[in-house]
């Protein structure tokens, strides 16, 4: 838990359950609101995704890193250099912070630079169903039904936003539909990767980390120093939206909120990201949105919110 409140143990459950849902609400409007900032660099400023992924990653890492560091010198947090000193956890760090953090976020930028940040993040969202696929191969079994009827419906939702129904035109292109695909895989190894070192160090120490090694394996491999950046206000205002809104402080505030309501209930109210992505999108740039675009979303929101229902086997430990 962090350490954002003193008086947190003097209040009720009800003032508990009220204050995570507002922050778990408000952190999921901020990702909505970051990924337009991404959209409105890339539409006016003229930033590439290599550029503004390797600032985010390197940027972003030092603040979290920071905030840890102050945390744990106040005696409320985890020494963040436990986890590097230990070979085991560094090793799998490693592998979340290059094949977790640095993949998504890069390929979730490419896709909003090649679409727009509500269609880029609904498609991101249907990542659930590669967990699923993965979940039913390690386990050997096959979906249930509740699961089929999410695969199809991510299935025919991404099929409404590509084509707005007709197999022979492709609404989206061909190369903004792949990489919105390819960023919900990387959405799920960023889910899937870190489980082991998180369940023996705070979310927040193992995504500076990975964020600050991830950009500084991601900076060298595509070289972005030769860009020119004019930081006027606009630039200042997007980087600031997308550094400090839609990752510093979206990412505490939600871990805050998941720590008063618990995940299963985080889950379903961050479900509000893509919507209010779309919405940034469409008053903030301009976006429109096609009755097929809007239906495509409904489905695969419901897709996601179908998967969090437990499975027979989680009932039944749960009654256990």
């Amino acid at each position: 838990m962090l350490p954002y409140s003193q008086g947190e143990s003097s209040m009720t459950k009800e003032q508990k359950r009220r204050l995570g849902m507002f922050l778990t609400l408000f952190a999921a409007i901020c990702w909505g609101f970051s990924g337009t900032c991404s959209e409105f660099l890339f539409k006016t400023r003229g930033v590439s995704s290599e550029w503004l992924t390797s600032f985010r990653l390197l940027v972003s890492g030092v603040i979290l890193l920071t905030l840890t560091l102050i945390f744990y010198w106040r005696g409320k947090g985890e020494n963040p250099l436990k986890i590097i000193l230990d070979a085991y956890d560094a090793k799998r760090l490693f592998i979340f912070a290059v094949f977790g953090l640095m993949t998504v976020q890069y390929t979730y930028l490419v896709a909003i630079s090649l679409t727009n940040s509500g269609t880029a993040t609904v498609l991101q969202y249907s990542a659930p169903i590669f967990i699923l696929a993965w979940s039913c191969l390690t386990f050997k079994r096959l979906p249930y039904r509740f699961e089929a009827v999410s695969i199809i419906c991510v299935l025919v939702g991404v099929f409404l936003l590509a084509t707005h129904g007709n197999p022979t035109n492709l609404a989206l292109s061909p190369k903004g539909l792949f990489w919105g695909l390819i960023s919900a895989f990387a959405l799920a190894l960023y889910t899937v990767l870190p489980q082991g070192i998180l369940s023996r160090h705070s979310a927040m120490v193992v995504t500076g980390w990975g964020m600050l090694i991830a950009g500084l394996v991601f900076t060298p491999l595509v070289r972005p120093f030769g860009e020119v950046i004019t930081w006027d206000g606009g630039m200042i205002f997007g980087v600031f939206g997308l550094v400090m809104v839609g990752t510093v402080m979206s990412f505490s505030l939600f871990l805050y909120g998941v720590s008063l309501i618990g995940p299963v209930r985080a889950s379903l109210l961050a479900c509000v990201e893509p919507v209010s992505a779309a919405l940034f999108s469409h008053f903030w740039m301009g976006t429109s949105f096609t009755p097929m675009d809007i239906a495509g979303f409904v489905i695969i929101i419901f897709a996601v919110l179908v998967l969090t229902r437990p499975t027979p086997a989680e009932k039944a430990a749960q009654r256990d």
